[in-house]
């Protein structure tokens, strides 16, 4: 009973994308499914890692990371 109670509310088919949305606008009304689905894409939009050169050196020796290698100066290229 549990497993059922735990399904995703339109999985329980396999039916095609379209015909489940046509369900949830039926359901819910086309405002709210549209403005749940904005939600979803900004909320999946929103979260990203971070990546290597963007750490300070710090947080690179707590993940075992060397440190950032110094850039040069324009001034030191001149010479």
């Amino acid at each position: 009973m549990s497993a059922q109670m735990n399904m995703p509310l339109y999985a329980h088919e396999n039916r095609p994308p379209a015909v489940t949305i046509e369900q949830l606008i039926e359901d819910y009304g086309v405002l709210r499914t549209l403005a749940a689905f904005v939600r979803a894409v900004i909320r999946r939009n929103r979260t990203r890692g971070l990546y290597a050169y963007e750490l300070s050196d710090h947080v690179r020796r707590d993940v075992g990371l060397p440190p950032e290698m110094a850039h040069r100066n324009y001034w030191d290229l001149r010479k």
